[in-house]
């Protein structure tokens, strides 16, 4: 004949000590071994067990609290890092070396001959020269060659004639010798002021390369910082859903514990939910890779990258 024992987590098995009563066994076990509890704790342990039931067909059978849900989908960040690389690899490739030396030049030339190497402020220091010579002739070198003329009985000659234009002859070569004198310093100024202001502009176009590097690094650094924050919101919102749907079942765990602890056995309800292993292995690695890029540009990007997924990984 077969005979059922009573089974704790299956209300559907007549009680333990019905079967025992029927065969006139004690409260202390049978002949067959099967152990009995005292009836209040059967009972309560049968009406749990019912109501657990309920709760279990219930969330078994309606919608999963996670059926809405979904994860974090970093795509649009990603694509704010990808967009920021882009833009430094943009300006690094429209780096050219010899068109941008060659524009520089220009460019400075063009400034230069507008506003510094002007021939107005030339003409009228010759300009001012010349008058300078052109008082001392009238007013010293011709007077005192008339006098030493007249000495001569000589002022009517042909020789007083050709020694006052070789007088002004003079003139006229000194001041096209101080022009050009001054047109010849004025260019080496010139040339001089081009280079320089050309070397200015190459390093100003480097050094806005180089912000924009750091531009981009500060973008990826600001866009990983908001997907790890994202991603941990919604993973402790879907471990709240979770606990909360749970919570009742959770709460049953203690009386379970209760009826169990008779017998020697009982399991912790719940669970606290930890950041994964992948968010910590996401978060170093997005660090290492923006701290890497900072240091040693791509390369140091990708060693850092990898260096700071290990270190999330055995955080």
């Amino acid at each position: 004949m077969f005979t059922s024992r009573y089974d704790p987590y299956n209300p559907m098995i007549e009680p333990i000590s019905n079967l025992v009563n029927c065969k006139g066994g004690s409260s202390g076990g049978g002949s067959s071994g099967a152990v009995s509890y005292p009836a209040y704790m059967e009972t309560a342990h049968s009406t749990w067990l019912t109501e657990i039931s309920a709760f279990i067909s219930a969330a078994t059978t309606g919608v999963s609290p996670f059926a809405a849900e979904a994860a974090y989908d970093p795509a649009t960040r990603i694509t704010t890092m990808e967009s920021a690389v882009c833009t430094f690899k943009t300006a690094v490739e429209a780096l050219d070396y010899d068109a941008d030396w060659e524009a520089g030049i220009d460019s400075a030339k063009t400034k230069l001959d507008a506003a510094v190497f002007d021939d107005t402020y030339i003409n009228a220091d010759i300009e001012a020269f010349e008058d300078l010579l052109e008082d001392d002739i009238t007013d010293v070198i011709l007077p005192a060659y008339q006098t030493g003329m007249r000495d001569v009985n000589a002022v009517y000659s042909s020789a007083f004639v050709m020694g006052e234009a070789l007088i002004y002859a003079k003139k006229t070569k000194d001041v096209t010798k101080y022009g050009t004198d001054l047109r010849m310093k004025f260019n080496l100024q010139r040339n001089d002021a081009i280079i320089q202001c050309t070397n200015t502009m190459l390093q100003n176009l480097i050094k806005r390369v180089e912000l924009s590097q750091a531009v981009s690094s500060q973008t990826i650094e600001n866009q990983r910082m908001g997907i790890v924050a994202l991603k941990e919101q919604a993973d402790q919102d879907f471990n709240i859903i979770d606990l909360d749907a749970r919570w009742d079942m959770d709460v049953y765990q203690y009386g379970a514990n209760m009826l169990a602890g008779i017998g020697g056995g009982s399991v912790s309800p719940g669970g606290d939910a930890q950041m994964s292993k992948g968010q910590s292995a996401l978060s170093g690695a997005f660090s290492g890779a923006a701290i890497g890029a900072t240091v040693g540009g791509g390369p140091g990007a990708l060693v850092g990258g990898v260096l700071g997924g290990i270190g999330g990984l055995l955080s």
